[in-house]
């Protein structure tokens, strides 16, 4: 039986890793960064598979993630992914 696929597939720049394992920074409609936990999945070029931890459409930082921390309040810059068709 075919299960319904989950995965989300992510700029491998977006996943940081501590001791606690791989993590997302993700932006909340308030703009305010939450680190996520993640498990992640095979690599393919520049991006990585996310099989548990964000859903399609969350907003994920992927540039500057060296510079905010979770709790703080970012002005997001939306970048449209490569194939996308909006």
């Amino acid at each position: 039986s075919s299960e319904p696929c989950d995965e989300v597939v992510v700029p491998q720049a977006a996943v940081q890793t501590s001791q606690a394992g791989a993590f997302v920074l993700t932006v909340d409609a308030d703009n305010q960064v939450t680190a996520k936990p993640v498990e992640l999945g095979e690599r393919s070029g520049r991006d990585i598979v996310v099989k548990q931890g964000v859903a399609v459409g969350e907003m994920l930082i992927v540039e500057g993630v060296q510079k905010v921390r979770p709790g703080a309040k970012v002005s997001p810059t939306v970048i449209t992914p490569v194939g996308s068709d909006s």
